[in-house]
């Protein structure tokens, strides 16, 4: 949703407007989908206020996101969707991690404030619990506390594929909805003439 703002800002359509409009649509529906309907534990904690929030702001991720895809606002354009969505996710994810070890590298020596509190960025910290990675360490056979930088990678890996599949589920959708209404308009048009 942070996208939708720049997005906004950027008057001439152009590359860079693409690269904007196709992210937004591809990290929205794919945050929304994924936090609403198949991993709501991940944002619920005690306090009710933060839980509130976060499902209505990842309800709202949802809902711009369908708009973008179901009215056909993004689409895949010879491949350029893929490339445009997929290098800005690799933009937002590199100053993720950097920013996560350097708040680590921050704070690791003051023990209060670091078992206190410590950013996790996009949930994908190498020092902290990531329960994405918890959930594929026995199918990938591996221990992401002796690795530790495998967590970034397959977050980033498995966010990509995840987020492909939830866009081209929704985009399928979208599709029906179209031929159902260029259908219902053509319908409507020879009862017209």
């Amino acid at each position: 949703m942070y996208f939708v703002p720049l997005y906004l800002l950027i008057k001439k359509s152009g590359k860079i407007k693409d690269l904007v409009s196709d992210f937004t649509a591809l990290i929205s529906i794919y945050g929304g989908t994924f936090i609403t309907i198949f991993s709501p534990d991940d944002v619920f904690v005690a306090n009710i206020f933060r839980s509130i929030h976060s499902m209505i702001y990842h309800g709202c991720m949802l809902l711009i996101g369908m708009i973008l895809i179901v009215n056909n606002f993004t689409r895949f354009k010879n491949g350029a969707f893929i490339a445009n969505s997929y290098l800005m996710y690799v933009i937002v994810w590199s100053v993720a991690i950097i920013g996560n070890e350097i708040m680590y590298q921050v704070f690791k020596n003051n023990k209060e404030l670091w078992l206190s509190y410590l950013p996790n960025f996009l949930s994908m910290s190498h020092r902290q619990f990531v329960s994405i990675t918890y959930r594929f360490e026995h199918i990938l056979k591996i221990n992401s506390r002796q690795i530790y930088w495998i967590v970034p990678f397959i977050c980033l890996i498995v966010n990509f594929i995840g987020a492909y599949l939830i866009y081209g589920t929704w985009w399928f959708i979208g599709w029906i909805i179209r031929k159902i209404e260029s259908k219902y308009r053509a319908r409507k048009q020879t009862k017209l003439a």
